[in-house]
């Protein structure tokens, strides 16, 4: 059998890498569920974050749109998803992958997971997630029915390549920072978007502005 080896790799590490399943990334996950709608009190004044689909659109969860109270979180099968942990959506909108950087909750159709830190690292294991690889193993999986879905137990059997921690948290650090450039040449790339439109309104006349030279 050939050896498992990226094709480009940092300095300093040699070592074969291999597969481990979905399951063996995580101490625990989850689903989980939506308070019911009619009761007020599982909503009004709360205060802990309830993820949906559009939430996990964006890399880090700092804060969510929806909330739940206590008691809310109490009466169903929601529960509270530690910070540091993976959001993977399962369920209508598939392959959707977050960190929460607050303690959350989810509704039913999105995981939490608890990534075991003694075999993955956080970032390292966010980007596996989203590779063409996985993704296409979690398209193979999925149950298509009313809404596409991909149970836990499907999910933890796809393969991710595992290789020592040093070297996952280098991958993780580089793809980390190339997310940044590149969410701060979008900022400057949209500013200019702006300038631009504020000059087409600026340097071309228009029959609604008057006339400076009163023609």
């Amino acid at each position: 059998m050939a050896e498992k080896k990226p094709n480009i790799r940092f300095k300093g590490f040699e070592e074969e890498w291999e597969d481990k399943p979905f399951a063996d990334a995580y101490k625990s996950a989850a689903e989980g569920g939506t308070p019911s709608t009619s009761v007020k009190d599982y909503y009004v004044g709360g205060s802990i974050p309830f993820v949906k689909i559009e939430d996990t659109e964006q890399k880090y969860i700092h804060d969510t749109a929806s909330h739940i109270t206590d008691k809310g979180m109490n009466n169903s099968s929601a529960w509270l998803i530690p910070s540091n942990s993976i959001i993977f959506t399962n369920g209508a909108t598939i392959g959707n992958v977050a960190i929460n950087k607050v303690p959350v909750t989810t509704k039913q159709g999105i995981l939490g997971v608890i990534q075991d830190t003694s075999k993955f690292d956080l970032e390292y294991l966010y980007y596996a997630l989203l590779t063409d690889e996985f993704q296409t193993e979690v398209e193979k999986r999925q149950s298509k029915g009313t809404f596409a879905t991909i149970i836990l137990r499907n999910l933890d059997k796809i393969d991710i390549p595992h290789t020592s921690l040093p070297e996952q948290r280098k991958i993780g650090e580089f793809f980390k920072q190339l997310d940044e450039l590149i969410g701060a040449k979008e900022q400057e790339l949209e500013k200019l978007r702006q300038i631009k439109l504020a000059l087409l309104d600026k340097m071309f006349p228009s029959d609604s502005q008057d006339n400076i030279n009163g023609g």
